[in-house]
This record gives C-alpha cells, sequence and structure tokens, in this order.
C-alpha cells in the first residue's frame, strides 16, 4: 500500500485515499462511483428546489395557441424547498499497540508499517460498507414501480426476453416521459442473459453472438452486451460481495445484491440545487465558516495516542438518496 494514504486522506479527499486501493475494489467502486451520482453539500447548511411533475406533460398544440387580445395559458409549478441536509456520519477506528509497532517496523531494514496498514484496511472496509449501504437501498424498493419477474426469469429459455425487456421500457417511458438511460445488474443474471437460448439464437443470425465476442467471465463484456439488449448508454454489472457469516464463524462470502436489475434515468449534469436524477450521493464537503472550523467532511483522519496504543479513525458524512421517486423500475427475482 503507498505511505501517502493517510497524508491524502487527511487532506479531506476519502476519494483519493480510495483510488489507491480502487483496483483491487472495483466491485464495490461501481456502486457508489457510477451508480450514484455524487453531489456535493454542506452538512446542515444547503438547500435546494424539488419541482413538482416529471418529464411527461399532458398538453396539446392549443395550449400554446393565443387569439388576438387573448392571453396565454400559464403553467402551474409547483415545489417544494429543503434547507439543509443531515448527512449520515459514517467512520471506522483502530488501534496500534506501540511495542508490536516497533517489533514489526524494527530491524535492519523497515518491515511493516502497522499503523498505515490498519488505516488502509479501514478505507477497504469502508469501501465495501458503502457499497453495501447502496445496494440495499435499491433492492429494499425505496425507488418505487417494482415489478417481480418471477413468471419471466431470465434464465428460463421459454421466456421471451425482448418482449420483456421491451414491456419494462415501455412502462418506464409510460410514466415518466422519459426513457432510462442508466442500468444495474447483478453479475449472474447478466451471465443468465447472455447464455439465454432465444438470444444466442438471434445474435448467431445477426453476427452479435455473445459468446463470438467475449467470454461471459468478462465483466466489462457483460456491461457492453446488457446496455445493448436494453438500449441504454451504460449498465453497471454488479459483482460486490461480503461475508454473511456471523461473528465468530467461519468467513462466507455472498453476493449483496438480490437477483435483480433496475433501469433509472441518470442526469449527466447535477446541480444541488436541481437534483433531478433517479439516484444520488450526497456527500459532505468542506465548510469554511467559523462555526465549524472549515472541518472537512467528504473524508477526515483523526489520530492520538495514549501511553500504550496509537489510535486512527476515519470518518465521512455521505447519504444516499432518491430525489426524484419514479425515474428508476426495480425488476426482482430474476432468475430461479
Amino acid at each position: 500500500m503507498s505511505a501517502n494514504t493517510q497524508g491524502i486522506i487527511r487532506n479531506g479527499e476519502l476519494e483519493n485515499g480510495l483510488e489507491l486501493i480502487k483496483q483491487p475494489l472495483s466491485s464495490y467502486a461501481d456502486v457508489y462511483d457510477r451508480i450514484f451520482r455524487a453531489v456535493p453539500v454542506i452538512d446542515e447548511k444547503g438547500d435546494f428546489v424539488r419541482i413538482g411533475g416529471g418529464f411527461g406533460s399532458e398538453v396539446n398544440v392549443g395550449d400554446f395557441l393565443r387569439a388576438p387580445g387573448g392571453k396565454y395559458n400559464e403553467i402551474d409549478v409547483s415545489y417544494t424547498a429543503v434547507t439543509g441536509w443531515r448527512l449520515n456520519d459514517v467512520g471506522l477506528a483502530s488501534k496500534v499497540d506501540k511495542r508490536q509497532l516497533r517489533v514489526q517496523g524494527g530491524g535492519s531494514s523497515r518491515r511493516l508499517n502497522l499503523q498505515q496498514d490498519s488505516l488502509n484496511l479501514m478505507i477497504q472496509e469502508l469501501a465495501i460498507a458503502r457499497s453495501f449501504i447502496g445496494l440495499s437501498m435499491l433492492v429494499g424498493g425505496t425507488i418505487t414501480n417494482n415489478a417481480a419477474m418471477t413468471a419471466t426469469r431470465f434464465d428460463d429459455d421459454a421466456t421471451d426476453i425482448q418482449a420483456v425487456v421491451s414491456a419494462q421500457v415501455s412502462a418506464f417511458e409510460d410514466q415518466e416521459g422519459i426513457s432510462p438511460n442508466k442500468g444495474a445488474i447483478r453479475i449472474d443474471v447478466a451471465r443468465a442473459l447472455s447464455k439465454h437460448a432465444k438470444l444466442v439464437e438471434n445474435w448467431s443470425r445477426t453476427q452479435r453472438s455473445m459468446g463470438r465476442i467475449v467470454s461471459v467471465r468478462n465483466k466489462a463484456g457483460l456491461e457492453a452486451f446488457v446496455a445493448d439488449l436494453f438500449g441504454l448508454d451504460e449498465c453497471v454489472v454488479v459483482n460486490a460481495r461480503y461475508n454473511t457469516a456471523n461473528a465468530g464463524q467461519t468467513a462466507a462470502q455472498g453476493l449483496m445484491w438480490a437477483d435483480s436489475m433496475v433501469l433509472y434515468y441518470d442526469q449527466a449534469v447535477l446541480s444541488p440545487r436541481t437534483p433531478n436524477a433517479a439516484l444520488v450521493r450526497y456527500q459532505g464537503t468542506e465548510d469554511g465558516a467559523t462555526a465549524t472550523g472549515g472541518r472537512f467532511m467528504n473524508g477526515e483522519v483523526m489520530e492520538w495516542e495514549d501511553r500504550y496504543n496509537i489510535y486512527n479513525s476515519v470518518s465521512y458524512d455521505e447519504q444516499y438518496s432518491v430525489p426524484r421517486v419514479g425515474l428508476a423500475r426495480l425488476l426482482t427475482d430474476c432468475v430461479a
């Protein structure tokens, strides 16, 4: 691990600290980097306006025409104003025995830096925790418009996948007046789609067989395949795993997410005052006001010690949110 991790995070840049270890944690980085749009806010101080209505409108050409001497029709805009955020305070701490620190790092050549290693481990644990929190929100149904797929599972060769996909996209468009442009899907569901007999047959005749392009073990290939199938700009294949065993039991790795897929609309550019995407991640940022002492809230390392131990803690302020409920559609029970 890089020896610069502690210095970087001390400067309030948790994301940069994660960059140092992101490669082996790409499955977890995908969740908060690619699915949830980041919006910087000052905890307990920001505000935003939520405009009523969706992208679709019930209009006809007559609404825009004005008779001589008449007046134009008026649009009634409803909104709610919210002042201040209460972001979640997330963090982890470690304790290193000073004697062990000397023993493990001593000798003719420097061997281990237990304090640095414990800090790196905390960052990894936080990355996994962020993934778990974000995926729990998606599967928890807070995005609404859930659709169970129990009768038309993607691993059933009798299922007309293209018809199912078209129906879900059409339902999204009818409800929201806009097409989904992003998607997230668990890796085994994506693999089931790539091996579906009807899709393989269809693409074998159009020279687009998944087998000719890439192995189903290739995550990037699966993402391109599913995005093309659903007509999306991007699809995140979720392969995040965690230890499902209780404390003291033998570790057992399991997929975090249920066998689900979500279609959603992601706004290309977000402003803190207009969060119009389906999924965002409000992240605490620096407040230079005297009241908070300029505390960095998007990543802070604390260090203290007593006679025998050195302590470190890492914390950040963050809140996953669904600012535009309805701009996402969750499909559950996608495989048997």
